[in-house]
């Protein structure tokens, strides 16, 4: 791929400040110019995974950082969501995990590993990650998709419609067409036997997301009898927040 290609080319043009395998530091830790090498591997390997759809070579980047510093906690974290994207979630539970005991305020990361759970179907480990998330310091994307979740997971797993509610109304607070959250309020105002509501706002939700129909939807899930709620592992629903 035309992405492969790039990175056979910037793995022949670039000077490492430092030998293949390790820190040329003193004790392990980067220099400056050595950091400012990984994060330009790191842009390239975004730009991989992002731009040309190679997640192969992405994943060779994100590699080749991490054997220089194994510690580096953009290229875990990023290639934590490569994986996970792949469906290979105990490699990127793995990875996500040795990111946030490096660097346990690093909300995106945590919210992921809460995704992945939530997937994985350990709910209430889910939950805690979801929860944890919220205390951190994110972007608005990042709060609104944790409040989104975290009121799926109230009102289809733990049973309370109330803190659904409270979930997504600080949610839309935030932005008002969070389509996932109105998504999923659609289907709480279906548990709530307000199916004339949920419709029109399903509506909404399909204007705000042009290719919405073409993947799982709790909505229509609600329609029927719920059993495909927590079955929703397929790549088209496998949302990680994106490498950066």
């Amino acid at each position: 791929s035309r992405g492969s290609h790039l990175y056979n080319s910037y793995n022949v043009n670039r000077q490492s400040p430092f030998p293949q395998g390790g820190s040329g530091s003193e004790h392990g830790v980067p220099t400056e110019a050595e950091q400012a090498e990984l994060e330009r591997m790191c842009d390239y390997a975004h730009k991989l995974a992002t731009v040309y759809d190679d997640t192969l070579a992405a994943v060779q980047v994100y590699d080749d950082v991490l054997q220089r510093d194994p510690r580096h906690i953009r290229a875990l974290a990023n290639l934590g969501a490569l994986y996970h994207r792949e469906g290979k979630f105990n490699i990127a539970r793995a990875l996500y995990t040795k990111a946030l005991q490096i660097k346990p305020d690093r909300s995106k990361t945590t919210y992921n590993l809460g995704r992945l759970e939530h997937e994985c179907g350990e709910f209430d480990a889910a939950r805690r990650m979801y929860e944890a998330a919220l205390l951190l310091e994110c972007d608005d994307g990042t709060t609104c998709n944790a409040l989104a979740y975290l009121g799926l997971l109230q009102q289809d797993v733990f049973g309370d419609l109330e803190k659904a509610h409270f979930c997504y109304a600080h949610s839309l607070a935030i932005s008002p067409n969070h389509a996932r959250t109105l998504d999923h309020n659609c289907a709480l105002l279906v548990k709530c036997n307000q199916f004339e509501r949920a419709q029109d706002l399903h509506r909404l939700v399909c204007r705000l997301e042009s290719g919405h129909m073409s993947s799982w939807c709790p909505y229509l899930d609600s329609l029927f009898t719920g059993e495909l709620c927590h079955c929703h592992v397929s790549r088209r629903h496998r949302d990680p927040s994106p490498p950066g």
